[in-house]
């Protein structure tokens, strides 16, 4: 094999060698980088600045790796993977810490996810000049939100907002009006008017058993009392003797101010005279998680499990009572 090593001056340095060979480049007697029909570094670092730590090397594993400052940035693995902060990437991409896409001031910048099939499905676009942000679908598809591979939020095409499950229902709405007031809301079609809102309690079997209403001045508080959810009716108990053991008391909540003083009632006491109007166990505590400022869970506390109390479950007795006291009254005077 012939191979030349010339210089003219419209040409510059050339090293050139006949088309039966190659042209080995070596170092110490190993070969460093072939050039043939293709050029090959056989492994080697292609180094591309002037104190070597910048550097794109293929090693013997199938893969290239790229290294900035002397620290590997970028990897490609034998199976098509890319990682980016991570030398063992497991999927197409892999990223760790930020990744940040700018765009112009004007157009602000973005990423956007589409299928061969169906166009472009999914887009996170950040604020441009007008300072809007979005984060969604840009085709006629709802949004999911899924934690270990299962969808727990949906909002739809209507923009109406499921938590928990994929069928949303019919009407209903989350929002936020901008003044740190939050609505949930879901419009009385049933048999109300257009004007009216509804928040719908139910149970597994599809049963209402509550439900918080407004009207164009009102708002009402409704749990279940259709005749047809009971049964063993009773009308001749005595209330008057239950109502006596009540204990009324006057207090402040620890959390507020000592001049801050209520009416009310203590739960536990009331348990045994009124249990449905208490929610609890005396003296109960619960296990739950603590955070740290990221939100990541760092343990465990054990704290009190507090009671609670629905004084309108008192109304009851409270009517039977006076009705009692009028028939005394009554009977007195007569």
């Amino acid at each position: 094999m012939t191979t030349k090593i010339n210089s003219d001056t419209s040409d510059g340095l050339k090293i050139t060698s006949d088309t039966s060979g190659v042209l080995d480049i070596q170092s110490a007697g190993t070969t460093k980088m072939t050039v043939g029909t293709t050029i090959d570094i056989q492994g080697n670092e292609l180094v591309l600045d002037a104190d070597a730590d910048t550097s794109i090397h293929a090693s013997t594993d199938d893969r290239i790796d790229f290294k900035t400052a002397g620290t590997d940035r970028v990897h490609f693995t034998s199976q098509g993977n890319v990682g980016v902060g991570t030398n063992a990437p497991t999927h197409l991409a892999d990223a760790y810490k930020t990744i940040e896409v700018k765009g112009t001031d004007t157009n602000g910048s973005g990423v956007v996810l589409a299928t061969s099939t169906a166009g472009i499905q999914t887009q996170m676009i950040s604020s441009d000049a007008s300072g809007v942000g979005s984060i969604g679908t840009r085709t006629n598809h709802p949004c999911t939100f899924s934690i270990n591979n299962s969808e727990k939020m949906r909002i739809n095409t209507s923009g109406q907002l499921s938590v928990g499950s994929s069928n949303v229902v019919a009407n209903s709405t989350f929002t936020h009006n901008g003044d740190s007031e939050f609505a949930i809301g879901c419009q009385n079609t049933a048999g109300g008017t257009a004007s009216q809102i509804a928040i719908r309690f139910m149970r597994n079997t599809n049963t209402d058993v509550g439900s918080i209403t407004t009207t164009n001045n009102a708002t009402a508080f409704n749990t279940s009392s259709d005749y047809r959810l009971k049964e063993n009716i009773d009308y001749t108990f005595d209330a008057t003797s239950r109502l006596k053991q009540l204990k009324p008391a006057r207090f402040n909540f620890i959390a507020d101010d000592t001049n801050t003083i209520v009416d009310g009632f203590i739960a536990h006491e009331v348990s045994s005279i009124v249990p449905e109007a208490i929610a609890g166990t005396k003296d109960a505590t619960k296990v739950q998680d603590v955070y740290d400022d990221d939100g990541n869970v760092t343990g465990t506390e054990t704290v009190p499990d507090y009671q609670g109390i629905d004084q309108s479950k008192l109304v009851p007795l409270l009517v039977k009572t006076i009705q009692e006291l009028e028939a005394r009254i009554t009977a007195l005077e007569s």
